[in-house]
């Protein structure tokens, strides 16, 4: 209940830990969100599993893997429609691509435009 509180203070390739600079605050920003994103959808999921193992169902690696990797997936894609499609805002727009750039440069197949 308390994602919300959490913050992604730094950027590792920032010299200055504290930097006003309006394009720094949106890369924090992205950041964060990115990070509280990762934080509460492994945790649901760890849920859903641990429910699953009660009832008798037992998981292998590559399953949990595949279901997380979905689960961000679904979740990217959910704000890609939101940002190009619904909001059509250019400061949400840019909220989305600081939040996804950094993980999508690190997978050569996705890329951000």
């Amino acid at each position: 209940m308390g994602i919300g509180c959490l913050n992604a203070t730094r950027d590792k390739d920032s010299q200055d830990p504290i930097r006003r600079h309006p394009c720094t605050i949106a890369i924090k920003k992205g950041n964060t969100r990115l990070l509280q994103i990762l934080i509460s959808e492994s945790a649901h999921l760890i849920w859903v599993l641990r429910c699953e193992r009660i009832q008798g169902k037992t998981h292998s690696d590559d399953e949990i893997r595949t279901r997380w990797l979905r689960k961000i997936n679904e979740r990217l894609t959910c704000d890609w429609i939101a940002a190009m499609e619904i909001v059509r805002n250019k400061t949400y727009t840019k909220l989305i691509k600081n939040t996804w750039k950094k993980a999508l440069q690190r997978h050569r197949n996705l890329q951000v435009n």
